[in-house]
């Protein structure tokens, strides 16, 4: 039996949508915690990929862009534009 376990997707739905970062074209960016740096990752709108993170292991893992994380993006674009 194999004891290692392949990790397919992360779990990202209670992270928060950072408006400090510089947005990527295409992607969007996401923060673990509102109070300091505890990880973030960048995510291609299109294919759910992690293009980028604080912890390597996470970039090239899919998640999934929450409603609320998208409603935070869309209204950040409209005040930005």
């Amino acid at each position: 039996m194999n004891a290692l376990v392949k990790i397919a997707n992360v779990d990202t739905s209670t992270w928060f949508f950072d408006p400090e970062s510089i947005q990527k074209r295409g992607c969007i960016t996401l923060q673990k915690s509102l109070d300091d740096c505890e990880g973030y990752v960048v995510i291609n709108w299109r294919t759910s990929l992690i293009v980028e993170a604080k912890d390597s292991w996470m970039v090239g893992l899919k998640t999934i862009i929450t409603e609320q994380q998208e409603a935070e993006y869309d209204e950040f674009i409209g005040e930005t534009a």
